[in-house]
């Protein structure tokens, strides 16, 4: 795993809700903060869906936080035995107000509609238990405040 220095200027402990805990070791936690090791092995995952899905959005140094921004985005992520292997990120329809075709979606201004704008799952656990966990009880989340769910592909 190689080294981007820190990506966060004040470095903090992990802070999480944990969602689900399963007994083979799967856990699904909303991520308020991440530590850098963490960040490490998801970027890595990132790569590793660009390589075999082609262009999706690329977790990177440059645009960590733009993505693990809580809570202007709803990031959770699944850790099997303790490590990253998936996450999943939301972004309330009201976070994209510079984009030019935002104010046509009819939901624009209700603050109740979360778009999923990264889906990443480390090619060694693209299994149904950790991706339907991680889904599952991130829509459950999704819905539990009051917002509507959307699939986007959205690039930086």
């Amino acid at each position: 795993m190689s080294s981007h220095g820190n990506l966060f200027e004040n470095e903090r402990l992990p802070d999480s809700e944990i969602l689900g805990i399963g007994g083979d070791g799967l856990q699904v936690e909303l991520i308020r903060n991440l530590t850098d090791l963490d960040s490490q092995y998801l970027m890595e995952i990132s790569r590793n869906s660009v390589s075999e899905f082609g262009n999706p959005v690329i977790i990177e140094p440059g645009n960590f936080r733009k993505h693990f921004n809580y809570p202007r985005t709803f990031p959770f992520i699944s850790r099997y035995q303790g490590k990253p292997v998936a996450a999943i990120i939301g972004v309330p329809l009201e976070q994209f107000n510079k984009e030019s075709w935002v104010k046509y979606d009819i939901n624009w201004g209700a603050e109740n509609t979360v778009y999923t704008s990264l889906f990443i799952v480390h090619p060694q656990h693209r299994k149904p238990n950790i991706t339907q966990t991680i889904l599952k009880l991130y829509m459950s989340w999704i819905k539990k405040q009051s917002c509507l769910l959307y699939t986007s592909d959205a690039a930086d």
